[in-house]
């Protein structure tokens, strides 16, 4: 299966890239806090699995650490999926969607840097695939 570059899911404005990472999460209207996983990340939003189950709509602060790098971010939750789903366990974690509304600039920055990194990373393997891939053949020669 060929490496494609990332796309932009709908309703998002940016296009989120597959990531390693963790995140302090806060819930505001809680004061409930927890440690989740960063499953992928863009400039404007990110993708936590964690044991918290918010509302959509709920304003949480995280410290995100990806690539060695950390920073604070202030957002609000988009949409939520909830342990069980159709009736089955999805295991011990919900996951959320967290669109970015507040941050410094250094934060931004650093976000920024994290995001470019990841782009040369995609960049790389799409320029280094198989020559009849990268011709739009995709059957085989």
């Amino acid at each position: 299966m060929p490496t494609e570059q990332p796309k932009i899911p709908l309703g998002h404005t940016a296009p989120r890239y597959n990531c390693v990472g963790s995140a302090d999460i806060r819930l505001v209207r809680q004061r409930q806090s927890e440690t989740g996983a960063i499953d992928n990340l863009s400039v404007g939003g990110c993708y936590v699995r964690s044991v918290l189950v918010p509302e959509v709509g709920d304003q949480v602060e995280m410290i995100l650490q990806v690539n060695k790098m950390s920073f604070r971010i202030g957002g609000k939750v988009t949409h939520v999926l909830p342990l069980r789903v159709a009736g089955k366990e999805r295991g011990n974690y919900s996951g959320m969607g967290i669109q970015f509304k507040e941050m410094s600039v250094g934060a931004r920055d650093r976000l920024q840097d994290v995001i470019a990194e990841f782009k040369m990373k995609t960049n790389r393997r799409w320029d280094n695939r198989p020559a009849n891939l990268a011709n739009g053949n995709v059957g085989p020669s």
